[in-house]
């Protein structure tokens, strides 16, 4: 199991983070523009995108990716618990050492806590709406002292290669991406059903 949970979280959830991310980008141009205008704002300023931009300065980034793991969560069944005691919910009975699964993919979908919740939206995460979202609602590394060890690394790697990549480039789904994006699973984790296929344009 610890051998999967390396593997997965430092190649597979990253990969397939980017892989949507990038999808996401692509559809909603306002949105990438957005990202474009913080990245460059930021560099006019002197700054570089050393670890301490990419972790404090790139607010509008990090509330992009946020919305794309929401919406895609690369581990879907992540964070898992055991009954300490046999208990009951909703009329099911349940026994001691019995393990269970967050749906993490829906409760991200549940518009109890995200309004509209398959409209892409970075602003759910902004300063002000973030606060608004139950603590648990939103769970892509997992809940509590255990969850995904990687998480510092994984928002490090996304948002240097999301700021780099709109810098550079402008993006657009390619004829073949137009529509929405089909969403599987392999194993414990989700993968884009097809693609993305992105066409760039360097800046």
């Amino acid at each position: 199991m610890n051998t999967t949970i390396l593997f997965l979280g430092g190649f597979e959830t990253s990969a397939t983070a980017l892989s949507f991310i990038t999808y996401a980008l692509g559809k909603h141009p306002d949105v990438q523009e957005k990202v474009r205008q913080e990245v460059k704002e930021v560099l006019n300023k002197g700054g570089s995108l050393d670890y301490e931009t990419v972790t404090k300065k790139l607010k509008y980034v990090t509330q992009v990716i946020d919305e794309a793991m929401r919406i895609w969560p690369p581990g879907l069944t992540f964070t898992t618990r055991q009954a300490k005691e046999d208990f009951e919910y909703q009329g099911i009975k349940y026994k001691a050492g019995t393990s269970i699964m967050s749906p993490v993919f829906v409760i991200h979908m549940d518009e109890r806590f995200f309004p509209d919740p398959t409209k892409f939206d970075p602003d759910r995460f902004s300063e002000e709406n973030k606060g608004r979202i139950p603590k648990l609602a939103f769970q892509p590394f997992g809940m509590g002292p255990r969850n995904c060890l990687g998480i510092r690394h994984a928002y490090v790697e996304l948002a240097y290669t999301v700021a780099r990549m709109t810098q550079h480039f402008r993006s657009e789904l390619g004829e073949s991406q137009k529509g929405e994006m089909p969403f599987a699973q392999y194993g414990m984790v989700s993968t884009p059903g097809r693609g993305p296929w992105i066409v760039f344009h360097r800046l």
